[in-house]
């Protein structure tokens, strides 16, 4: 059980970088259109 919980936790943390990366790019695409 341990080892299955520790899967989903790297899951879970691989998951929330992506969604902070995307969230990030999209702030600075954002800010890149209203500075052109």
């Amino acid at each position: 059980m341990l080892r299955e919980h520790d899967i989903e936790s790297v899951l879970v943390d691989d998951l929330l970088e992506t969604l902070l990366l995307r969230g990030y790019l999209y702030e600075v695409g954002d800010n890149l259109r209203i500075t052109d």
